[in-house]
């Protein structure tokens, strides 16, 4: 106690042969000490009721592709397990979406190729295949297509930038192979109507 006394520079307790008694400062000390230990255990509280139902906004981005598979079913899942979390859903170019992680527009992103970034957390979710589609009378190969058949046909592939296409053009880069892009098309569906068309 004397310690205390000695830091606030002030006596908190009276002393005398009768025994010790607060001053006036001990007892407006004593008054608010009482109150920090109610609203620490408030705190405590709060943060566990807070672990068990979460509470607030959250902000997840995805590529138009990925947020036709799995946006509804996740806001669905939230709103069943969570139903304290205000979820808003972004679509925006997968070039774009770390970006919005590293500006702090949105809290979680699901990107295609993640790059380890410093500061940001990653985690793989699944591995999706790549198709190539054509017009049936096409002739395409049964098997997986080789980079080098790749080569040979003329491509739509969506506007850069965007992680599908700087991979395509990558792999053929590295195979020292031509890219013959007929067709940028912006979104998935433009590049399903290019492709019918």
């Amino acid at each position: 106690m004397r310690n205390l006394e000695r830091d606030l520079g002030m006596q908190l307790l009276e002393r005398s042969v009768q025994g010790v008694a607060p001053t006036a400062a001990g007892q407006t000390l004593y008054r608010h000490a009482i109150e920090l230990l109610r609203q620490a255990d408030s705190t405590r509280e709060l943060l566990r009721q807070d672990a068990e139902l979460p509470q607030g906004r959250v902000s997840v981005a995805m590529p138009s592709s990925t947020a036709r598979m799995v946006a509804i079913p996740l806001a669905r899942t939230i709103r069943d397990r969570y139903p304290g979390i205000a979820l808003e859903l972004l679509e925006a170019p997968s070039a774009e979406l770390g970006n919005l992680i590293g500006s702090g527009r949105v809290e979680l992103a699901v990107v295609v190729d993640a790059v380890e970034t410093r500061g940001v957390a990653s985690q793989r979710l699944l591995t999706e295949a790549l198709y190539l589609i054509a017009w049936p009378e096409f002739q395409m190969p049964r098997e997986p297509v080789s980079i080098a058949e790749l080569a040979r046909m003329p491509l739509i592939l969506p506007s850069a930038p965007n992680t599908i296409r700087s991979r395509v053009e990558w792999a053929l880069r590295e195979a020292g192979l031509p890219c013959e892009i007929l067709f940028e098309a912006s979104s998935t569906a433009l590049l399903f109507a290019a492709v019918m068309a």
